[in-house]
C-alpha cells in the first residue's frame, strides 16, 4: 500500500498516556526480521550447494539472489517505518512522520513487487532446467513471457504512476482539493484496491501452477517412493505462499476501512 493515509477514524480516540505509548513496532520488526533471516539462511545454503559442491550457478540462482536482496531491502525499509511510528496509533504519530511513512510504504510496495517477481522467475527457470517435456516447456515459456514478464511490468509501472506526479502518492498537498498545489491526478481507492486484488489472484494462480506442475514428472522418476513423496512435499510448500496471498487479498479488500491502519 502506498496511497497516503489521513486521520479519519470513525470514533475520536481518547488520548491517554497508554494510547500514546502503545507501540507494536518492535514486535513487527521481530517477526519480519525472523522471516527474512530464515529466508536468507536458506538462500545462503543454496548458494553454497550450487557454487561449492555442484560448481554451477544458473539464471535461477541469479534471480533468487536479486529476490534475496529485495528481502533485505524490505527489512531495512520496515525498520525505518517503525522508527517513524509504524506500529503506533495513527493519532499518536506527528503529521510530518505520517507523510514519511506513506513514502516509505510506497518504496516498500515497489520492492515487494520486484522481490515476488524475481522469486517466480527463479522457480520458472529452475523448472525449465529439470523439465524436458516439450509441452511443459512451452507452457512454462508462456508463463515467463505473459504472466511473469508482461503482467509484472504492467503492474510495476501502474503502481509507480498511480499518481501524476508520482510524489502525490505520499504528498497530500499535491492532491485536490488543496488550495495551492492540489492538481495531481491519482487513481481512485477502488481502482487501487481492485488492481491489488487482481495482482494477488495472479500470484496465487502462479503459485498453484508451480507447486503442481512438477508432481507428475517427479512421480514418474525412477527413485524409491519415499524420495518421490519427499520431493512432492517440498514442492508443495508453495501452497503456503498461496495461503499467505489469500490473507493478503483479504487485507487489501478492507484496506480503506481500517480507521487505525498503522497499529
Amino acid at each position: 500500500m502506498s496511497t497516503i493515509f489521513r486521520r479519519t477514524p470513525t470514533i475520536t480516540p481518547q488520548i491517554t498516556p497508554e494510547y500514546l505509548n502503545y507501540n507494536e513496532g518492535p514486535k513487527f520488526v521481530a517477526i519480519v526480521a525472523t522471516l527474512v533471516s530464515v529466508a536468507l539462511l536458506i538462500f545462503l545454503l543454496r548458494v553454497y550447494t550450487r557454487a561449492r559442491i555442484l560448481h554451477f550457478f544458473g539464471f535461477d540462482d541469479w534471480f533468487m539472489l536479486i529476490a534475496a536482496l529485495c528481502a533485505s531491502g524490505l527489512l531495512i525499509i520496515f525498520i525505518a517505518l517503525t522508527r517513524l511510528g509504524f506500529g503506533k496509533h495513527t493519532s499518536a504519530i506527528p503529521l510530518d512522520d505520517l507523510g514519511r511513512i506513506s513514502k516509505w510504504l510506497w518504496w516498500f510496495s515497489l520492492v515487494y513487487i520486484m522481490g515476488v517477481s524475481f522469486v517466480k522467475l527463479s522457480i520458472a527457470c529452475c523448472l525449465l532446467r529439470i523439465i524436458q517435456r516439450p509441452n511443459y516447456r512451452r507452457f512454462l515459456y508462456g508463463m515467463l513471457e505473459v504472466l511473469l514478464a508482461v503482467l509484472t511490468l504492467a503492474w510495476f509501472f501502474t503502481f509507480i504512476f498511480q499518481c501524476v506526479p508520482v510524489a502525490a502518492a505520499w504528498h497530500s498537498s499535491l492532491r485536490p482539493p488543496h488550495i495551492t498545489e492540489g492538481n495531481a491526478r491519482c487513481m481512485s481507492h477502488t481502482t487501487y484496491r481492485d488492481l491489488g486484488l487482481f495482482n494477488s489472484a495472479i500470484n496465487i494462480a502462479t503459485d498453484v501452477i508451480f507447486a503442481t506442475l512438477p508432481i507428475p514428472i517427479i512421480w514418474n522418476l525412477r527413485v524409491n517412493l519415499r524420495t518421490r513423496i519427499s520431493l512432492i512435499v517440498i514442492l508443495g510448500l508453495g501452497f503456503l505462499a498461496c495461503a499467505a496471498s489469500l490473507v493478503r487479498m483479504l487485507m487489501i479488500y478492507h484496506i480503506w476501512e481500517h480507521p487505525d491502519p498503522f497499529a
